[in-house]
């Protein structure tokens, strides 16, 4: 048995028994609700949906969209949904937000905010062809991580993410099935670090602009230059002839038991660290040791 009442100034009621739908209808403030406590929606809501299930082994989905064209090609574009905020040219000077999803407030079971299957996604533009996510305007990204992120168990991937509990940022190209990390190629021109120092092979705090392996690495560190070319190492201090300072290698073993330098001098009476050094001139090089240790050529 099916009811229909309608007075524009009150409500609009479907009876369905044994169900009860209440479609709620105020002209005036130009509001419709879908609910089953048959409460008009406030004067701030235009459409709202709202009602409570019980919870069973059955699928349920709340609002479905499901369009298809069946009679011929379509020729012109076609929208599901359209959020235009913007057709009326209004002002605003509070926060405006097209699209709100929010799960938070489940728990149990995987949850997921959206679902984006056969398409590509633009945001500030419309996406390039073969391009899944394309940005527009600024193109800034930024992935926030407000508590420590819990790595995916498994597949491979690239991941970006930021732990507080760090206080860095991580890029992963890894195996999480197999806990194995993967190759990660970066094709440019150039790869800078202007404002930061650069670590390989360990995971502590880098301290100088560049470091390989740490007091804990139990595998060889070794540094291979090759060229078809010239293959060569270039140690420049002082560039501008401006300051004090040397060009040097230093080599210890055994921690600092057995060390030595090779490098140019500036200052006599010291060596390239700028530490006292018995008769070595200005403006010469210095192939030596240090802690009395034997020199061998």
């Amino acid at each position: 048995m099916l009811l229909f009442s309608l007075d524009t100034r009150e409500l609009l009621k479907v009876v369905t028994w044994p169900f009860l739908i209440l479609i709620t209808l105020n002209v005036s403030a130009q509001s419709v609700g879908i609910n089953d406590d048959g409460i008009a929606p406030p004067s701030t809501i235009n459409v709202e949906i709202d009602f409570n299930k019980a919870g069973d082994a059955t699928t349920k989905t709340w609002l479905l969209i499901d369009g298809d064209v069946i009679t011929a090609s379509q020729t012109a574009n076609l929208t599901g949904i359209d959020i235009n905020l913007g057709d009326g040219a209004f002002s605003s000077t509070a926060t405006n937000i097209g699209l709100n999803v929010d799960v938070s407030g489940l728990s149990g079971g995987t949850n997921y905010a959206g679902i984006f299957m056969g398409g590509s996604v633009g945001i500030g533009t419309n996406p390039t062809a073969n391009v899944d996510l394309e940005l527009g305007g600024d193109g800034k990204f930024r992935i926030l991580s407000t508590t420590d992120l819990n790595t995916p168990a498994t597949g491979k991937g690239l991941e970006l993410y930021y732990l507080n509990i760090t206080d860095r940022a991580y890029i992963n190209s890894v195996d999480q099935s197999a806990s194995l990390y993967k190759g990660l190629s970066l094709n440019a021109s150039a790869v800078t670090a202007p404002q930061g120092k650069v670590g390989i092979g360990f995971d502590g705090v880098v301290t100088n602009s560049l470091e390989i392996g740490t007091s804990g690495t139990t595998g060889d560190q070794i540094i291979d230059v090759m060229s078809r070319g010239d293959a060569a190492i270039w140690l420049l201090a002082d560039p501008d002839n401006n300051s004090v300072g040397n060009a040097y290698l230093r080599l210890s073993q055994d921690n600092t038991a057995v060390q030595a330098l090779l490098g140019t001098v500036q200052t006599a009476g010291q060596d390239p660290q700028g530490n006292a050094y018995t008769s070595t001139v200005a403006n010469a090089t210095l192939l030596g040791t240090l802690d009395a240790n034997a020199l061998q050529l």
